[in-house]
Parts: structure tokens; sequence; C-alpha cells
């Protein structure tokens, strides 16, 4: 072993979904934005609406009743925490299969993408390599050489072909 702890190819994907939650994207800082100035807005209101109705002449419960019911309906904290925690159980989520967000900004621009291009090892659909069809004039015979080819070689690609033979028998 020559790495350890925080070094090691783990230790470092981990710090990546680490960067990923903690980076903030542009929607969560608007948000933040928005619920800063939404809080000011729900306090005038609660305090216009003890006074129109302490001017009214209604009684201390029933206008404690009224500002309540005003700050429960302007409250801006649901707002304030559906952002961050949309965008921290999507990076989490992300990561659990397999996409390492490094910045959240990057997730957000990433609905522009029109175009992806992929090799076409197989690594990507189920993370290993693997042989999904054959085509020759004798398949059964085609494999068995191909195995026995590949047999005693460590190459990932050789592991697979090997495999698909021993599972086609």
């Amino acid at each position: 072993v020559s790495e350890s702890g925080s070094n090691t190819e783990v230790g470092c994907i981990m710090k990546l979904v680490e960067d990923g939650q903690t980076s903030m994207s542009k929607t969560q800082i608007l948000a933040d934005k928005a619920v800063y100035y939404r809080t000011f807005i729900a306090i005038g209101a609660a305090v216009l609406t003890c006074i129109g109705w302490w001017v009214a002449g209604d009684s201390a419960g029933f206008i404690l009743e009224r500002i309540v019911t005003v700050l429960v309906i302007a409250c801006p904290h649901a707002l304030g925490l559906a952002i961050p925690l949309v965008t921290a159980i999507s990076t989490t989520k992300a990561a659990k299969n397999g996409l390492l967000v490094r910045k959240r900004m990057a997730l957000e621009a990433a609905r522009n993408i029109d175009v992806v291009l992929f090799d076409k090892t197989g690594t990507l659909t189920k993370g290993e390599q693997g042989v999904v069809d054959v085509i020759a004039d004798d398949t059964t015979r085609f494999l068995a050489l191909a195995a026995a080819l590949e047999r005693e070689s460590e190459h990932p690609k050789a592991a697979a072909i090997v495999d698909y033979a021993d599972r086609k028998k």
C-alpha cells in the first residue's frame, strides 16, 4: 500500500462528493437572496396586520392570531429550505449512481447540453466490460476460439470475452 487516508482513490472520491454537496448553484444563491428579502416582507406584513387590527379595536388574542397566521403564510423558510434540500438530495443520489458533481453550477448548466458522446466499451452502462452480441457464421465455434485465445489474458476485454463464452457454454 503506497497511500492511506484521504490520499487513496476512495478518499479522493469522497472529497469530490463533499465538495459537490457544499458548492452552491446560482439557483440556491438566488433563493437565499429571495428568502432574505421575503423575511422582511413577512415581518412588515405582520406589523401592518397588528396595526390594522389594533386600530380596528380588536382584542389582543384576536390580533395575535392574525399576526401568527400572516407569518405562517408569508414565511419564506419553505423556499429557503426546499432548494438546498433538493440540490443536496440530487447530488447525493447522483453520487450513489456513479455521477460525481464537483460543482453544482456545472450540474445546473448541464440542462443546456445538446450533444453527449460516449466511448463504446460498455463500461458506461454496467461499470464493467462486456460482450453484447456475436455475429458470425458459426457463433459457437467463433466463441470457443476467441475464449481459448483470451483465457490466459488479464486484459478486461479478454475477461469479458471469456465470461460471455462461459455463459453461452
